[in-house]
Parts: C-alpha cells; sequence; structure tokens
C-alpha cells in the first residue's frame, strides 16, 4: 500500500524535468539553491531532525560506505542476534557492494562541495613572525572553481596575503558537524586584482551572488582578491574516503548537476517515506535495516544514513543509472520504489 502511495507522492512531489530554483549555478553559494524551496521538509535532511543541507546538500556525508560513527557493521550472529564470531553473510554481500557503488569522481566531489557549501571558509596565511595564521573568510567560487574574496586593509590576512600569496582554504561541507562530513582544502596562491579590471567585475558579480547582501565590498578599504596557481586540492569526504586532486583536475570537473536540489528532494523522502527508504536499501543494497533516512543525493546516487541492529551508519544506495536532471531523479525513485514493492524484492 506504501508504495502505491509513494509513487503518486512522489511523482507529485518531485515534479517534472525543471531547473533548479534560481537557475542551475546562480546565486548564493555558486549554485542557486537558496531560499524557501532549498529547505528540507520537516523531519527531512538529517536524522533527528538535523537539517544539514544549508543551501546545496553536501555530496560525501555518507561516503564511508559501512564505516559507522566510530564503528561499522561487521560482527555476524545466529539468527537469534548473538555473536558468531563470523562476518553475517548479508553484512559481506552489502561489503562488496559498497566497495563497487558508483560514487563521484573526487575532483568533481570536490568542485561539488566548494560550490555547494555556505560561502564560508578558513584562509590560512603565513605570518610575518613565521607563524601561521588562519580567519575564517567569505568566498565565492569562480566559473572555474577557484575562490574569490573581498578583503579589507584592516584585516591582518589581507597584510599577510600581500607580504606572501601562498595560502590554503578549508571548506566545509554545509552543515558541517562531525568527521563524518566533508571537507576541502585547497592549496595556492591568493592576488590582488586590479581595480577596475574585468576579472575584478566578475569576482565582484560572483561574490554577490554568493553574498547578496556584502553592500560593504564597495566601501573604498576593500579589494578584490582571487586564488591562482592551485598547487593541490585535499578532499575528505567523510570515513573511509579521502584523497588528493591535482589542481587540473579540479578545475577541468565541472559541479555535480543534481546535487542543488539535493534537499528539498531528501526532505520530501524522509518525512514522507520512510518506509519506502528502508525497503528501497533491502531491495537495491541487499542490507536489511530498521531506518534509512537520505543524507543527500547527487547524479550517481544518494547517501543515506541506516540503523541496523543498534548500529548507526551510512551507505551508498546508487541509482539504476546515472541521473542528469530532476526529471531523471525522480525516474530513478519512482523505478527503485516499485521494484522494491515486488514480493521477490
Amino acid at each position: 500500500m506504501w508504495a502505491a502511495r509513494a509513487t503518486t507522492v512522489l511523482v507529485r512531489v518531485l515534479g517534472p524535468d525543471r531547473p533548479s530554483p534560481r537557475g542551475a549555478f546562480g546565486a548564493r553559494g555558486a549554485v542557486g539553491v537558496g531560499g524557501d524551496s532549498a529547505r528540507p521538509a520537516p523531519g527531512g535532511g538529517r536524522p533527528g531532525g538535523r537539517s544539514g543541507f544549508g543551501r546545496c546538500s553536501m555530496a560525501s556525508r555518507a561516503e564511508g560506505g559501512a564505516r559507522a560513527e566510530g564503528h561499522a557493521p561487521g560482527a555476524g550472529t545466529d539468527g537469534e542476534g548473538r555473536g558468531t564470531g563470523g562476518v553475517d553473510p548479508e553484512v559481506a554481500a552489502f561489503q562488496a557492494h559498497q566497495a563497487g557503488a558508483a560514487r563521484l569522481p573526487f575532483a568533481e566531489e570536490a568542485r561539488s562541495l566548494v560550490a555547494c557549501s555556505g560561502g564560508y571558509g578558513v584562509l590560512s596565511t603565513n605570518g610575518a613572525d613565521g607563524h601561521p595564521g588562519g580567519s575564517v573568510v567569505g568566498f565565492a567560487a569562480g566559473e572555474d572553481g577557484l575562490p574569490v574574496f573581498s578583503f579589507s586593509t584592516l584585516s591582518a590576512h589581507t597584510r599577510e596575503v600581500a607580504a606572501d600569496a601562498r595560502v590554503a582554504l578549508t571548506v566545509l561541507a554545509s552543515g558541517f558537524q562531525d568527521a563524518g562530513d566533508g571537507r576541502v582544502t585547497l592549496a595556492g596562491e591568493v592576488v590582488r586584482l586590479d581595480e577596475g579590471s574585468p576579472e575584478a567585475a566578475a569576482a565582484r558579480e560572483a561574490y554577490l551572488k554568493a553574498h547578496p547582501t556584502a553592500f560593504w565590498v564597495d566601501f573604498g578599504d576593500f579589494s578584490w582578491f582571487r586564488m591562482r596557481a592551485l598547487k593541490s586540492v585535499r578532499l575528505v569526504g567523510g570515513f573511509a574516503r579521502a584523497g588528493s586532486v591535482s589542481g587540473d583536475d579540479y578545475v577541468s570537473a565541472q559541479p555535480d548537476p543534481v546535487m542543488p536540489f539535493s534537499a528539498p528532494v531528501c526532505g520530501h523522502m524522509n518525512a514522507d517515506h520512510a518506509d519506502a527508504n528502508v525497503a528501497m536499501v533491502k531491495a537495491a543494497v541487499g542490507l536489511t535495516v530498521q531506518t534509512a533516512q537520505f543524507v543527500s543525493i547527487d547524479r550517481l546516487g544518494a547517501n543515506v544514513q541506516v540503523t541496523r541492529d543498534g548500529q548507526s551508519f551510512k551507505l551508498r544506495l546508487p541509482w539504476p543509472a546515472p541521473a542528469t536532471d530532476r526529471k531523471a531523479v525522480k525516474d530513478a525513485i519512482v523505478a527503485m520504489t516499485r521494484a522494491a514493492a515486488k514480493p521477490d524484492a
């Protein structure tokens, strides 16, 4: 019964293929998912009422596969809940499935995390006394994914950048709360842009899209800066998912096209289709769980936090095929919901 209702409501709520709010990669965090339309439904987002989505949902909260909040499923049982010391065949099959589950390439995930962040990060600079400094700064992602900034001459980090352009910007995934959440560090050089130059105008446009209330950027003591000469990119996508990306690969990648409407889809699925979520995990991943909450989605699948026998962990729920727009995501979820409702699923 839930399956029929789920299919009907999914079609109605997820809607036809249409542009994401405020354009594909428009205002607010360079992805344009601000406003009420980006807020998850009550009870959506993370389990326990924590939304964790902000302007865009984080792409990588569930990328740890079977690694959980400090532990992973793995101990077997004898069918009565008693440990056997071995590995439950269902868990072994699940672990094998997760090892091959489709995930975004590191470069694309890093670009997406930066694009979907709240537009703030920690800028690490080199101080005159030889000690590193750290400042929370606003930024916007340019078309190439590199950050642009508006710095005041009164700020210590502005003087430090002028003396030594080498910096690192650490960006946390929107709604970052613990080590299971994603973060990216961009290391490169930051330079001041010439006043009145096309680059400065482009930086101003991008920054005001990400921070529309930042009227102060036009004050006389503020200037435009941008990162150049990207040296390295470090991505930590969550438990057991970390790696480095070359500057060229990062710039060449594109932000995920599905992430901008992750929040409303996840919120709807969690608020209205909790049973369907559990059934989809069992049918597609092969794991019996008690609860399943969509944390985020991207073009290749969903990151889902589940509970199983008292353990809470994240897993990957791949789509049957890549979904490059909202309609394709809707079709994938509807198809998986229907498949999970079949008697032999």
